[in-house]
């Protein structure tokens, strides 16, 4: 090859070189819905991200769990319409399990327990039951915390507390009557619904549930408790001895002023 020919074979293959144009970057930063969405990726983040205002003006960040830039539009536009339709709903912008929320519910129940138990115990009254092997009176708070931890969190477990209807109510009411062999009187069943309203108040208190959310209830149809007639004379006995008993060991006669 000439001198010549070799000098412009060169030149054509430095213009070559300079004139290639680098490949596309795809963009890390993407809007959709009219920009209302933004999809982004965090730096040493493989997964896109996305991010919207709530009712209240507020950003919410999620992860699209994509990392494929069309498959995270998607992703980022069904949170996106998820979250309005749960606004239009009246419900919280993100959904909370049951079992979450009972058991946060539950931790304050027994904190208001040892709160109540403390306050008793500096009572006359209390020394008397501690003697006679009674650590404290059962109250409507420990039967609140049964009916939390023995039927309505083995129950509803993991479901959305949002999601639970009306009808998923009376399957649990079937539930409880048939795992306790009886129909519930009047008295227990109020201490069911009871427990459902303080809890459910509890979740929005909390913002586990939209303010203006409307819960569904149990029903209240406990059958009536069946009062004893009148005691028998051997009855009688028993308990005129129990008395006497009780009030020889007992600090009744302080506490009454004798």
């Amino acid at each position: 090859m000439s001198k010549h020919n070799t000098t412009t074979h060169l030149q054509s293959l430095a213009l070559t070189t300079t004139t290639t144009k680098p490949p596309t970057r795809r963009p890390d930063t993407v809007k959709a819905r009219d920009g209302e969405v933004v999809i982004y990726k965090r730096e040493r983040s493989l997964q896109y991200q996305c991010r919207y205002k709530d009712e209240n003006g507020t950003w919410v960040r999620v992860s699209t769990q994509e990392v494929s830039l069309e498959r995270a539009i998607a992703a980022a536009c069904r949170l996106y319409d998820q979250a309005r339709f749960r606004q239009a709903q009246g419900l919280a912008q993100k959904a909370h399990t049951f079992a979450h929320i009972a058991q946060a519910y539950m931790r304050v129940l027994e904190t208001e327990i040892g709160k109540q138990w403390r306050e008793e115990s500096k009572k006359p009254y209390a020394r008397r039951l501690a003697r006679q092997g009674i650590q404290r009176r059962q109250t409507a708070l420990d039967a609140y915390l049964v009916c939390m931890r023995d039927y309505f969190l083995p129950y509803f477990k993991q479901r959305p507390i949002d999601e639970i209807t009306q009808d998923d109510m009376a399957a649990f009411e079937y539930w409880r009557d048939k795992k306790r062999q009886r129909t519930l009187v009047a008295s227990t069943q109020q201490n069911f619904i009871t427990t459902w309203n303080r809890m459910m108040q509890f979740a929005r208190d909390r913002g586990y549930l939209a303010e203006y959310y409307k819960h569904p209830r149990l029903k209240h149809k406990g059958r009536k408790s069946t009062p004893r007639p009148a005691f028998a004379e051997e009855e009688i006995e028993r308990l005129l001895a129990f008395m006497n008993e009780w009030r020889d060991k007992g600090d009744v006669p302080r506490l009454v002023g004798g």
